[in-house]
């Protein structure tokens, strides 16, 4: 509240002096005081701000013809403040209060331009500026008495796109400075090159004053356009030159486009040889040489005052249109609200009373009331020796009319490409590798859909049903997926292409995992029995629903990616080479949901892997087992190598890397399809039979007959009983003695251990004694000496659990165990035996709910005796 009754006191104070100057002198000529706040005393700026301060001096009694009355005259009142944003600020607060003015012109850059028209709207105080064109001088709500001659940035931005479109150029780098002047310039180009066709291959913030600037350009470097945008003032620029000559940036195929604030890079402290560096450089420049009869006037005023040889500065036209602009403004508002109610600032102040349209000595001066910014023409200006000469002119259409031939750096004028000669790293079709990489992977296609057709042919054939014709076919279909994306993948991409071999790639490597695993799986639950195989409980047709259900997932997974994130083809561009990749525009997106396919199908190949692994020993005709545990490995080495060579960014050796990725990929899919299909076919014509069933490792001995996978030996002494020979007679065994009692059973059977979610089928050797009444289960794959012997007086029996075919459930105590029989037969002979055995006698059977078994039973045992 007090810094705001000290702003009101001196506002009040100020207009009170001011109105008893002007009151104390009605009867004389009116003067109106124009403060000057240019820094033409700052030593860095050279003669390009004092050149421009003269050419005002030397015009400002022009001004006092403005009035056919005479009655209102003007007087300019220069003030240096030091090139900063403070003094700028200072010096305009000293020309309002101490001199009186009530208009300003300046300042010269935009960043000092800010806070001194800041400082002036306290004290109502027009303003205008000659060279500051920051957007931000735009808004209104903040600098309400600004306006200019210079045009703003986003024109400058616009007529730099569209020039570097004219010339022929696709591709450019912009390096900027973070100040408002640099910012301007360079975001409007960025946000007009698109439109214009324009690529921006880098784009490099620096800070104004910074001296090592290596960094940035050799990011530009890297970029690969030899064009460049440099929005910055030439202080700063000289550094950027410096290091550019020494990375071998600046020479004839090098560009460097700048806005009109380089116009006075002659004009500021140069070293020697500094002044070649721009050789080449253009810049765009409102246009200033309009050649009417003020500009033409001038110019020879200048050289009779000043010399012949004193060049006429750069800003020098606008800075006097500017000061022209403020004294017209001025009478204007006098002539509207009387001379007593401008000096004390009594009247509606905004740009749309104050601003008036004239021809100055630019040419036509109009002015967007709504911002103060002027609608300007351009020329594109052309550095060769230290002079800049207009090469080209842009028109308010953008139309570019060339006036000269321009000399790029050497003095040719033959224009410069945007980019080197690129070597392409795309894998085209017209090219050898492509050309070869599609040959073999067609080829291939070929050969195993003719594989896919050989086996629907022999689909009835025993070896083909027992390893499941559904997925022999599913397993073809995603190995020629997979080498179909391999083809499409070869040229130069589009979004559609991305996502297409995208979505045929995984889905090709689902198929085939998705269906070894589901067969792994299937050998893992039955393990070595060979009944439960045959069961209808493990249909193909629920194990393909389960590939689908393994499918499903990736399919969300897919279209979670497609939707949010869809793949497009991006362009990897440097100076010497280009290629392309997919990927989503999101890099987020990309790497979680890229990062979640890996994943899914790494758990489902170290399914596979460990699956394949514990079935490796598994007794089958075809050693299917065996290989799917080799293809599982063999899958996880080329998947490592095919990812490495996805993910990491080889420079110029990317299309050996593509090769190479595709490599590993044909050989993967070569593998898995001589071990899944080619192994089968072979055996199908060939007509072989893989290995004997469980039951041939059985040798028998002695006087034992065999029956299915048993082996019944009988007693050789009288003892046993009428049932005993009836049992042995059933059997169809021969006796040799009065009883024929059966005294010892043998099988190889499948058993698995109830109680346990883990737990599956083993081949195991069934010893069943009857004299001293105990059954033995020997697993074949373990070390002899483990096994289970069951006292069968305490063994309970279920002879026909539920859900299981041809087998027999016992239990003692809180374990139990099912022994799966080869035939129904085969288990009636068994369970006759079993009733000699004594304490177990002939036992029936009813089921309860399962409390001891856990998940492993469906059902538990009530028995009771006969």
């Amino acid at each position: 509240m007090r810094l705001k009754s000290f702003q009101q006191s001196i506002t009040v104070a100020w207009a009170a002096i001011a109105l008893a100057t002007f009151l104390g002198s009605a009867d004389a000529v009116n003067v109106w005081k124009i403060g000057v706040n240019l820094p033409y005393t700052y030593p860095a700026l050279g003669t390009a701000v004092s050149g421009v301060v003269n050419m005002m001096t030397m015009l400002a009694p022009s001004l006092n013809t403005l009035d056919p009355t005479g009655q209102n005259q003007f007087q300019l009142v220069p003030m240096a403040p030091d090139f900063t944003a403070l003094t700028a600020a200072e010096t305009v607060l000293s020309l309002a209060i101490d001199q009186n003015v009530v208009g300003l012109v300046g300042d010269f850059a935009s960043s000092h331009t800010g806070p001194a028209a800041l400082a002036g709207s306290r004290f109502r105080l027009w303003q205008c500026s000659g060279s500051s064109s920051a957007v931000t001088l735009s808004g209104k709500e903040n600098y309400p008495y600004f306006f200019r001659t210079m045009a703003d940035d986003p024109q400058q931005g616009a007529i730099l796109a569209n020039f570097v479109k004219f010339m022929g150029w696709t591709s450019a780098s912009v390096l900027a400075t973070s100040d408002a002047y640099g910012q301007s310039v360079a975001s409007a180009f960025l946000a007009t090159a698109p439109a214009a066709g324009i690529q921006i291959l880098a784009n490099q913030v620096i800070q104004s004053g910074q001296i090592d600037v290596t960094s940035a350009l050799q990011n530009i470097l890297a970029g690969g356009s030899q064009i460049i945008i440099i929005s910055m003032m030439p202080q700063d620029g000289l550094f950027v030159l410096r290091e550019a000559k020494r990375q071998g940036m600046i020479g004839p195929n090098w560009v460097w486009l700048g806005p009109e604030g380089w116009g006075i890079f002659p004009t500021i402290e140069l070293n020697a040889g500094d002044m070649e560096l721009a050789n080449g450089l253009m810049y765009v420049m409102p246009l200033e040489a309009s050649y009417n009869a003020g500009y033409n006037a001038t110019v020879t005023q200048w050289a009779s005052t000043y010399g012949a040889n004193t060049p006429v500065p750069q800003y020098g036209f606008l800075f006097s249109d500017c000061m022209t602009a403020v004294a017209r403004g001025i009478l204007s508002l006098v002539n509207q609200y009387g001379a007593a109610n401008v000096a004390s600032r009594n009247y509606p102040a905004d740009l749309t009373r104050f601003l008036t349209p004239f021809t100055g000595l630019t040419g036509s001066v109009r002015f967007n009331q709504a911002t103060g910014d002027r609608y300007s023409y351009f020329s594109v200006f052309n550095f060769w020796n230290g002079v800049a000469t207009a090469a080209y002119q842009v028109n308010p259409d953008l139309s570019v009319v060339a006036s000269i031939p321009p000399k790029f750096y050497g003095g040719g004028s033959t224009v410069p490409r945007d980019r080197p000669m690129q070597a392409s790293l795309v894998p085209d079709w017209s090219t050898s590798s492509g050309a070869a990489l599609a040959a073999v992977n067609a080829l291939l296609v070929l050969v195993i859909f003719a594989a896919a057709a050989d086996i629907a042919v022999h689909r009835e054939h025993e070896t083909i049903k027992s390893l499941g014709f559904p997925f022999l076919l599913l397993i073809s279909l995603g190995l020629m997926m997979i080498l179909g994306s391999n083809i499409l993948s070869l040229g130069v991409p589009s979004g559609a292409t991305c996502s297409a071999s995208l979505w045929v790639f995984v889905y090709g490597i689902e198929l085939v995992m998705a269906s070894c695993t589901v067969k792994a799986y299937r050998l893992w639950s039955i393990f070595e029995n060979k009944a439960l195989m045959q069961s209808s409980q493990m249909s193909s047709m629920s194990l393909v629903s389960a590939v689908g259900a393994i499918i499903l997932v990736q399919t969300v997974i897919l279209g979670v990616w497609s939707g949010i994130g869809p793949q497009v083809a991006t362009l990897v561009s440097n100076r010497t080479y280009f290629y392309y990749t997919c990927q989503s525009s999101n890099a987020a997106i990309q790497s979680g949901l890229s990062g979640a396919t890996l994943g899914y199908n790494i758990l489902l190949l170290l399914a596979l892997t460990v699956l394949a692994y514990k079935t490796r020993s598994v007794t089958s005709a075809n050693h299917e087992s065996i290989w799917l545990f080799y293809t599982s490995n063999n899958t996880l080495m080329a998947g490592v190598v095919v990812f490495m060579f996805s993910v990491f960014q080889f420079g110029d050796s990317m299309l050996a890397a593509f090769v190479v990725r595709q490599v590993m990929i044909i050989y993967a899919t070569l593998f898995a399809f001589g071990a899944l299909i080619v192994r089968v076919l072979a055996s199908v014509h060939g007509n072989s039979r893989g290995a004997a069933d469980a039951g041939s490792h059985h040798q028998e001995t002695g006087s034992a007959k065999p029956f299915g996978n048993s082996t019944m030996i009988k007693s050789s002494g009288g003892g046993g009983s009428s049932t005993g020979a009836r049992a042995a007679k059933s059997m169809k065994m021969e006796v040799t003695d009065a009883s024929g009692a059966v005294t010892l059973a043998r099988g190889l059977f499948a058993v698995k251990q109830l109680g346990g979610l883990m737990h599956t089928w083993h081949m195991h050797n069934v010893n069943l004694s009857v004299h001293d009444g105990t059954l033995q289960l020997i697993p074949i794959n373990s070390d002899p000496e483990v096994g289970t012997a069951i006292r069968l007086q305490y063994a309970v029996f279920d002879k026909a659990p539920a859900n299981k075919a041809n087998c027999v459930d016992l239990k003692v105590g809180e374990k139990g165990w099912s022994i799966q029989f080869e035939s129904a037969e085969e288990r009636e002979k068994w369970l006759s035996v079993l009733s000699l055995v004594h304490g177990v006698g002939t036992k029936t059977v009813s089921h309860v709910p399962s409390k001891s078994y856990g998940a492993s039973m469906a059902s538990n045992l009530a028995l009771r005796k006969s």
